[in-house]
């Protein structure tokens, strides 16, 4: 017997099948995450089923839409004859133009993307940050020409890049977030911002950069709420590397992992700089005792950000790196310094006044927590919006050399002339790390290569475990690294 699958909305309608084969489907559509839960008075960590599917009355299943090519795979594999159909009366593929768009000058990569685009009605594109991803989702445009666009960016500066580029080529090109709430052919969101977004549920194409962050639940559930486009893509550096197992909810909401990409075939095809890695080893921290009595937060303090010596060794680091590639090369070269707050930013520029700070938005408030932590902060050192959009003006046309930044510039800058990035978080964020790494991969004529720094934090176990799960990452992805010591240089 054949059996229908049909798609309505975001969700994709299975009638009731053979009992092995909905066992199947429904072990493949969960995961188990760490969730905190009430107990004795007290919330506490416990690992929990995460169910991507629901029963219906008449024994089938209601899953997400995205999960369409892994169910008929399963069909497949236990010989279910099936079909396919939408409820609504949409067209399943969109009509492209060729016309336009400037094949010519598409790296060999961005050619598998738009190859992928255009054959499949959704999915998640896998690949090296620095791989020219505005300019191919600028010909995707030109190519969908009579189709409505919904882009999704991580954050505000992302999306003020991003729809500043496409106005260099589009007329119809409008914003949603940031204070900006534009709908056009062409509309750049912010992931908050979607459901703002005018006539939200008659776009064609859905498309949403850095899709890692999405299993998020506000996220997703803005994403999935978004139930007309024929087409959604995804894009990320990083792909099934979360530790909460919930990149299974991407591949749900999109589809499955259309293209993949590695570092390894970008630098081959000259798309991307080569990455020198280097992993610097710290044994500057506190003792065990001291940490066991306190809380995570201040633990966090007092291992990375407020820690003393570790600050002198990555100063001492960078000034050591930036001399040395100022030397090989004969011009000053253009770094970013990333940490994850603006106390260990703070902290950390008392030790290198000579470079530019950039951070997040900033309120009196903050500044006297962070006075409170005995970090010197006035209101002057604040950023404003303003102040960030010159600063990365300078930045992005090589003026600015030396930057000592939170994670709000590890997406929405790029600079050809960066070379260098030192990165000091001391989290194990492989997402974070990935997109300030690829602040340098960007090409330039003369540019042979880039330098990335990080540290191998081994005097606790959680530190260790943190660096050690950023160093197995980037192995993973292609890497060499060089390791050395504070002795080495």
């Amino acid at each position: 017997m054949t059996v229908n699958l049909r798609r309505s909305g975001v969700l994709l309608h299975i009638p009731k099948l053979p009992e092995n084969v909905t066992e199947r489907i429904c072990e493949e559509l969960e995961y188990t995450h760490r969730g905190m839960v009430p107990k004795f008075g007290k919330l506490r960590m416990q690992f929990m089923k995460k169910r991507l599917w629901k029963k219906t009355k008449d024994g089938g299943l209601l899953v997400p839409c995205g999960f369409r090519a892994r169910v008929q795979g399963i069909l497949n594999d236990n010989q279910v004859p099936y079909t396919y159909s939408r409820v609504d009366d949409r067209p399943e593929n969109i009509v492209g133009d060729i016309t336009d768009v400037a094949t010519g000058d598409f790296r060999p990569e961005q050619q598998a993307f738009f190859s992928a685009i255009d054959e499949c009605d959704g999915g998640l594109i896998v690949s090296p940050t620095g791989s020219g991803k505005s300019f191919f989702l600028r010909e995707v445009c030109h190519y969908y020409k009579n189709s409505r666009f919904i882009i999704s960016a991580p954050s505000i500066e992302a999306v003020a890049t991003l729809v500043r580029y496409l106005r260099q080529h589009f007329d119809e090109v409008g914003q949603v977030g940031g204070g900006k709430n534009s709908t056009f052919r062409i509309t750049v969101s912010t992931l908050d911002s979607l459901k703002k977004v005018d006539q939200f549920n008659k776009v064609d194409i859905l498309v949403v950069d850095e899709v890692h962050r999405c299993p998020a639940s506000k996220y997703m559930k803005a994403v999935s709420s978004c139930t007309s486009p024929i087409k959604r893509f995804g894009f990320t550096a990083t792909h099934d590397v979360r530790s909460d197992g919930a990149d299974l909810t991407n591949e749900g909401a999109f589809g499955p992992v259309i293209v993949q990409k590695y570092y390894t075939d970008s630098l081959a095809s000259n798309s991307v700089t080569k990455l020198d890695v280097v992993v610097i080893k710290n044994n500057h921290g506190p003792t065990k005792e001291f940490l066991e009595r306190m809380s995570q937060t201040d633990k966090d303090r007092y291992m990375v950000w407020a820690n003393t010596n570790r600050n002198k060794l990555i100063a001492k680091v960078t000034n050591r790196f930036y001399e040395l590639e100022h030397k090989r090369t004969g011009y000053p070269p253009q770094v970013v310094v990333f940490v994850s707050r603006a106390e260990h930013l703070f902290r950390l520029k008392t030790l290198m006044p000579e470079f530019q700070h950039v951070m997040g938005k900033s309120s009196k408030e903050d500044i006297k927590a962070l006075n409170a932590k005995g970090v010197t902060v006035t209101s002057d050192d604040i950023v404003s919006e303003a102040r960030r959009d010159e600063l990365r003006k300078q930045f992005e046309g090589g003026q600015l050399k030396k930057v000592l930044s939170t994670k709000i510039w590890t997406t929405a800058i790029s600079s050809n002339d960066c070379n260098m990035v030192v990165y000091a978080c001391g989290d194990a964020s492989v997402t974070e790390l990935v997109q300030a790494m690829g602040r340098a991969s960007r090409i330039k004529q003369g540019k042979d290569r880039s330098i990335v720094i990080l540290f191998d934090d081994v005097y606790g176990i959680s530190s260790k475990r943190r660096s050690r799960a950023l160093i197995a990452a980037i192995l993973a992805q292609g890497h060499k690294i060089t390791y050395m010591s504070e002795e080495d240089l």
